[in-house]
């Protein structure tokens, strides 16, 4: 997971895949790499939006076995960044994972729920069966979503409304008769309860609760304003929390000035006090994307991540 020891370099091509007649890409391997990938694929026909595609890394394997398969969900204030972001956690391949990781309408292209209905769309897409069986997907084990915060908040929110049958909360778009479920969250500091983040921040950070904050113009409109206390409580994680949620794995700086570690507090609370199976580890000492995380204090994170994993996926 951490940069410096993941694979650099990656091979790409541009591709184009309709759903509707299974019209999947080609893909380049390169030797220098320890993966073959497969880039800009469309994962939503229907109302096409240019962000509207994934990336697929697969792991260089000598067995025929299905890959599981990891969801990554960047990070970016809900306003930008990108799939390609240096903290892809391309280590995760050489555990013989699956990596997607895709784009999605930010703030200023669409407001919520735009971001989720996006990546349960990448969701359905990766679990059919054309596509599972076309890059050796393992879709009957589930996928795993992982995310840093915005991205964390998209990946809490798909495992707190995930759901076994079709046609769940927010699934729009295509490939509607699959179930956007999932069997497991990795949630690095992702923002919950909105109204709440400025109250646990320092003098000096509370920035969330402006007209012009990121939460804000995720949500199109200011989050302080009467008329959006619907609106906030429905983009909050922790209002879908039931006794159907998958497994997570949320961790946390203590010392975060961007999101306030209250934020992944709320949501380990809800889902223990509905008995759902959840782990925390917050990161002593660490700012917003675990900035002066220590050597060690990395390592333990790294570990406890990768169990975490092996454990959902039963290898």
């Amino acid at each position: 997971m951490t940069p410096s020891t993941e694979p650099s370099g990656s091979a790409s091509v541009l591709a184009g895949v309709d759903v509707n007649n299974n019209n999947l890409p080609t893909s380049i391997t390169t030797t220098a790499t320890p993966y073959t990938l497969h880039s800009n694929i469309p994962y939503t026909i229907t109302n096409h939006h240019p962000r509207q595609v994934l990336d697929l890394y697969l792991p260089t394997s000598t067995t025929s076995s299905p890959h599981p398969l990891v969801l990554y969900i960047h990070g970016g204030a809900f306003r930008f960044g990108d799939k390609t972001t240096p903290l892809l956690p391309r280590g995760q391949l050489s555990h013989g994972y699956a990596l997607a990781a895709l784009n999605y309408r930010r703030s200023g292209e669409a407001i919520f729920p735009a971001m989720i209905a996006d990546c349960k769309s990448a969701i359905r897409f990766l679990k059919s069966a054309t596509v599972s069986q076309q890059f050796n997907l393992d879709s009957s084990g589930g996928i795993i979503v992982w995310g840093d915060s915005a991205g964390g908040h998209a990946a809490a929110f798909c495992g707190t409304t995930s759901c076994d049958s079709p046609r769940g909360p927010y699934d729009i778009g295509d490939n509607l008769d699959i179930s956007s479920s999932v069997v497991g969250v990795v949630d690095y500091y992702g923002p919950t309860d909105f109204r709440q983040m400025d109250a646990h921040l320092p003098e000096g950070w509370q920035t969330h609760n402006n007209a012009d904050s990121p939460e804000s113009l995720y949500l199109g409109g200011q989050i302080t304003l009467p008329e959006m206390e619907a609106k906030v409580r429905e983009a909050d994680p922790c209002t879908y929390v039931s006794e159907g949620c998958p497994e997570f794995f949320v961790a946390h700086g203590t010392v975060d000035r961007i999101v306030p570690e209250f934020m992944s507090e709320l949501l380990v609370k809800k889902l223990k006090d509905n008995g759902m199976p959840v782990e925390y580890l917050p990161v002593e000492g660490a700012d917003h994307v675990f900035e002066g995380i220590s050597e060690e204090q990395q390592e333990v994170l790294d570990k406890r991540t990768d169990n975490f994993l092996r454990r959902v996926f039963g290898r």
